[in-house]
C-alpha cells in the first residue's frame, strides 16, 4: 500500500470501531502512539498488518477495546491514564517525542 493511503487505515478502523467495538480497536494516530510506547513495532498500514497489530494490542493492553481506545485519548492528553499504559516505565519526554513524530508524519502525509 502506498504511503500517502496509510492514512486511511486509521478512518477505515474507527469506522469499524463504531460499528461493533468489541472487535475492532482504531489504528488512529492516539492508539498508534500508545502501541508504540508499550513497544508494539507494527505499523497498521493493510488488512495483514492490522490484524497482526490488533493481536500485540490485545496481548499487551487486553481486549476491552472501548476501554483501551479512551486510555490511548488519555495517553496523548496530559492526564495520565488509568490502566498504567503511561506510566513511569516510559518518561514523558519520550512519549512527547513518539506523538510529534507520528503528527508530523501525518501532515507531511497530507500535504502531498
Amino acid at each position: 500500500m502506498p504511503k500517502a493511503e496509510n492514512s486511511c487505515i486509521g478512518s477505515l478502523t474507527i469506522g469499524l470501531f463504531w460499528i461493533n467495538p468489541e472487535k475492532f480497536l482504531p489504528a488512529d494516530h492516539k492508539t498508534t502512539a500508545c502501541g508504540k510506547a508499550e513497544g508494539i513495532t507494527t505499523e497498521p498500514e493493510d488488512h495483514q498488518s492490522y490484524r497482526q497489530w490488533l493481536k500485540e494490542m490485545t496481548d499487551r493492553v487486553g481486549s476491552n477495546y472501548p476501554e483501551v481506545s479512551h486510555e490511548a485519548h488519555l495517553f496523548v492528553t496530559p492526564k495520565q491514564s488509568q490502566l498504567g499504559i503511561r506510566d513511569a516505565s516510559v518518561p514523558g519526554s519520550e512519549l512527547d517525542k513518539i506523538t510529534a513524530e507520528y503528527l508530523e508524519e501525518i501532515l507531511r502525509q497530507a500535504s502531498q
